[in-house]
């Protein structure tokens, strides 16, 4: 079992593999169709190549327009005045300073002693665990649930709309706002922030997955096997604290800006991914004589 889910591991022996039938065509012709598909398959991996690199570079731009806006905010000709924090350097003169604490009403830990023993198959209630946070969303697989006896149990680490669940093992601070789908749901070692009413949940998102975060969450990591940090740490994290006007400007902002680079990464990944299946299909064609090299 892994995270409770069972693996099946299957295994092909070497004495398959030795006898398995394979196509044999003449020598010239093998040399003919490895030619054709070192030509064909070296096109197609530079395509492949190249969406890579593009995601890369969305992906980049993405963090840079964050970045920029939560530090900067919105108006390029505001005076600026210095943060006295060197990730996130020059802020709008009108900002102030606060940490994660300050803009907070809590700051705790899900459930980190033995959470498996609370598992259910026949339970309804959505038990979140670091595998199902990626950065603004929460995925629903690989889910485990708990009953709605054992969330009142673990009534502490009920999280609602609107709070913040973000990653504390391994990849910390991957950090993502719980959608109205998962009001009432329980958290598994993730850290919880419920944030105050002048503080936007999303535009806080924001910080911490930017530089701002991601730099200082490194700085954060506790333990050498498994990078881990604490509630005293992220409790301490340093962000920008426009008002709370401007914090809604900026978050609407983001997301238009946010939804189209998605949607341009997700076309390159598309087309990488049917790539990839042309590639693989033409392979099979070829080598079992389906489609004839001239």
């Amino acid at each position: 079992f892994a995270n409770g889910i069972l693996e099946i591991r299957l295994r092909v022996s070497s004495h398959d593999i030795l006898h398995q039938k394979v196509a044999m065509p003449r020598l010239s012709e093998q040399q003919t169709i490895a030619d054709y598909l070192d030509e064909k398959c070296s096109k197609i991996d530079n395509i492949i190549a190249e969406a890579n690199a593009s995601i890369e570079e969305y992906k980049e731009l993405k963090q840079t327009v964050i970045f920029e806006a939560v530090t900067k905010g919105l108006d390029k000709n505001v005076e600026m005045k210095d943060s006295e924090n060197l990730i996130i350097g020059k802020i709008p003169k009108h900002w102030n300073m606060a940490k994660v604490k300050n803009v907070a009403t809590r700051i705790t830990v899900g459930v980190v002693v033995t959470p498996a023993s609370y598992f259910d198959d026949k339970g309804t209630v959505a038990f979140l665990r670091g595998i199902n946070v990626k950065e603004y969303v929460i995925n629903s697989e690989p889910m485990v649930y708990i009953t709605e006896e054992t969330n009142e149990e673990l009534s502490k680490t009920i999280v609602h709309t609107n709070d913040l669940v973000i990653v504390r093992d391994g990849a910390i601070g991957v950090t993502a706002v719980v959608p109205k789908e998962y009001d009432g749901s329980n958290v598994v070692s993730m850290i919880i922030v419920s944030t105050i009413d002048e503080y936007n949940s999303d535009f806080l998102c924001y910080v911490l997955n930017s530089y701002v975060g991601k730099i200082q969450f490194d700085l954060t990591r506790i333990g050498s096997a498994l990078s881990h940090t604490s509630v005293f740490s992220v409790s301490n994290i340093e962000i920008p604290k426009p008002c709370i006007d401007e914090q809604n400007e900026i978050v609407k902002q983001l997301k238009k800006q946010h939804e189209k680079l998605d949607s341009l990464i997700a076309e390159k990944e598309s087309l990488i991914k049917d790539l990839e299946s042309y590639k693989k299909s033409l392979i099979y064609e070829v080598v079992t004589g389906k489609r004839r090299v001239v």
